[in-house]
């Protein structure tokens, strides 16, 4: 298994994650596989593996109706370790600066 292999099926989980929005919700057993999956991801050697698993696991997280929603997933899902470490690197994702304000000479 290559890492680029491995990048390219975590970006397509991330695409679908985005697709379905808040309906992935709805098939329990499924979206628990899946956030044990991107959990696993997530310590992946390749960084470029655990930046989309990291950008996964942030879409999922916006499809959660609520943030106590996504939180009682990872709850359920995995470990507290694992849960932690989900939290921990949802936390520390780089956030998009806004942009500078332009000023007139």
């Amino acid at each position: 298994k290559s890492a680029r292999f491995r990048a390219k099926c975590v970006w397509c989980l991330v695409l679908l994650i985005q697709r379905f929005g808040s309906k992935i919700f709805r098939s329990g057993d499924v979206v628990q596989r899946l956030v044990q999956f991107l959990a696993h991801m997530l310590t992946d050697a390749s960084s470029e593996v655990r930046n989309l698993a990291r950008l996964a696991a942030a879409a999922l997280s916006s499809a959660a109706s609520s943030p106590e929603d996504f939180d009682r997933l990872l709850r359920r899902s995995l470990s507290n370790q694992d849960a932690a470490k989900v939290r921990q690197c949802l936390d520390a994702a780089p956030r998009a600066d806004p942009e500078p304000e332009v000023t007139g000479p």
